[in-house]
C-alpha cells in the first residue's frame, strides 16, 4: 500500500470518545500507534491510513469488544461531514441525499469507493475498502457501515431500518452484538460492505429539502476548488466551508495553504485583517446570504455557523447591525 494513503484523525474521534466512557485511558493506546492526543483537536488532521487501523485495533484488544468499530462508527452525525452533512440534508429526496454521502467518501476516503446499487426492489449502498489485506481493514469497514446507517435513518426518520448489513469479516463467535448494534441481519464474510433497505425508499422527499439553501452550499464546494493569485481570498474560501464543519481555526486553514499559522498571519495582517475578524466578518456575511437567499429556518442558520442557539444567533447579529435577523428577512422579501 502507498505511504501517501491518509486518514482524517475526525474519523477516529469517536473511538477516543468511546474508550475512554469504557473507561480506558485512550492516550497510552495512542501513543503505541505512534501518534500525540492533540492530532484529534482538529478532525481535518491527516494520519497515515495504517496507523489508524493500528490504533483501532488497539481499541478492540483494549476493550475486549470485537463490535468496537461499529460502536464507534454509530456515534457519527450528518454534523461530522461538515458541509458535505449539511449539502446530504436540502437534497430533495434520500437518492441524492446518499449521493452526496457518496460524494464525501470520494474526497476523504481516498481508501474506498462507495456506490449505490439497485436491483429490483432492493437498494443498497455498497463500500469497498481498497487494501483488505491490511491489519485492521475490517474495522474501517465497520466504522463507516455503522456511521452511514445512522445518518441515512437521521435522514429518513426513525421508521427506516436497513433489510440487511453485509460485512467482509469473518463471523465471529457471537453475532449478537453485531445485530444489535445495526439494527438488521447481518451477512459475514462478504467482499464488500453494504447497507440493504428497500429501494422506494429512494423518491422519499426530504423534509430538509431546499433548493436555494444547497445551491448556496454547492457554491461554497466550486469556490474552496478554485485557484486565486491572492492569499487573502484563498483564506475566504477555506474559511467559508470550515464555518460549516465546526470552529474553523487558523492552524487548520494555514495547513490547506501549506504555510505556517504565523505567515498567514503576516500576509492578513498585511491587508489590515486578523484571522478572527475574518472569521467573524465571513460569518456574518453568510448569515445574511442564507436569511436573504435560503429560506432556511433562522434556527437552522444558527446552528450551521456554529452559534449554541438561534437566541445567540439574533444577539451577536443584533449587535454586530444594530437590528434582528428577522429585520433582513423581512426587507428581503
Amino acid at each position: 500500500m502507498p505511504e501517501i494513503v491518509t486518514l482524517r484523525s475526525g474519523g477516529l474521534r469517536s473511538s477516543i470518545e468511546l474508550i475512554r466512557e469504557l473507561g480506558h485511558d485512550p492516550v497510552p493506546l495512542v501513543l503505541e500507534s505512534g501518534l500525540t492526543l492533540d492530532i484529534f483537536e482538529d478532525p481535518e488532521t491527516e494520519m497515515p491510513l495504517t496507523v489508524g487501523l493500528k490504533l483501532l485495533n488497539a481499541c478492540v484488544r483494549t476493550s475486549g469488544l470485537p463490535h468496537f468499530g461499529l460502536m464507534a462508527g454509530a456515534r457519527n452525525s450528518l454534523a461530522t461531514l461538515g458541509l458535505f452533512g449539511h449539502i446530504a440534508q436540502t437534497a430533495p429526496n434520500i437518492q441524492t441525499a446518499i449521493n452526496d454521502l457518496i460524494g464525501f467518501l470520494s474526497v476523504h476516503d481516498r481508501f474506498a469507493k462507495g456506490r449505490l446499487a439497485i436491483d429490483g426492489e432492493t437498494a443498497a449502498l455498497e463500500y469497498a475498502f481498497d487494501y483488505p489485506s491490511i491489519l485492521g481493514a475490517e474495522l474501517a469497514t465497520d466504522i463507516t457501515i455503522a456511521a452511514v446507517t445512522k445518518m441515512l435513518r437521521a435522514l429518513c426518520g426513525d421508521e427506516w431500518l436497513p433489510t440487511r448489513v453485509r460485512l467482509p469479516r469473518a463471523r465471529p463467535a457471537n453475532a449478537k452484538p453485531f445485530v444489535d448494534t445495526l439494527g438488521a441481519d447481518v451477512v459475514f464474510g462478504s467482499k464488500l460492505g453494504a447497507i440493504e433497505f428497500p429501494a422506494l425508499w429512494l423518491t422519499r422527499a426530504l423534509p430538509g429539502a431546499n433548493q436555494s439553501l444547497r445551491a448556496y452550499f454547492g457554491g461554497l464546494v466550486r469556490l474552496a476548488q478554485q485557484s486565486s493569485d491572492s492569499e487573502v481570498e484563498r483564506v475566504r474560501r477555506i474559511v467559508r466551508v470550515q464555518l460549516f464543519g465546526g470552529r474553523p481555526t487558523a492552524e487548520r486553514a494555514a495547513a490547506v495553504l501549506g504555510i505556517h499559522r504565523r505567515s498567514m498571519a503576516r500576509r492578513l495582517s498585511a491587508e489590515g485583517l486578523t484571522f478572527k475578524e475574518l472569521v467573524r466578518d465571513l460569518r456574518f456575511e453568510m448569515a445574511c446570504d442564507m436569511l436573504a437567499k435560503s429560506g432556511a429556518p433562522m434556527a437552522q442558520i444558527a446552528e450551521m455557523l456554529g452559534y449554541s442557539d438561534q437566541t445567540v444567533f439574533s444577539r451577536a447579529f443584533s449587535r454586530h447591525f444594530g437590528h434582528p435577523p428577522s429585520h433582513l428577512r423581512k426587507t428581503q422579501r
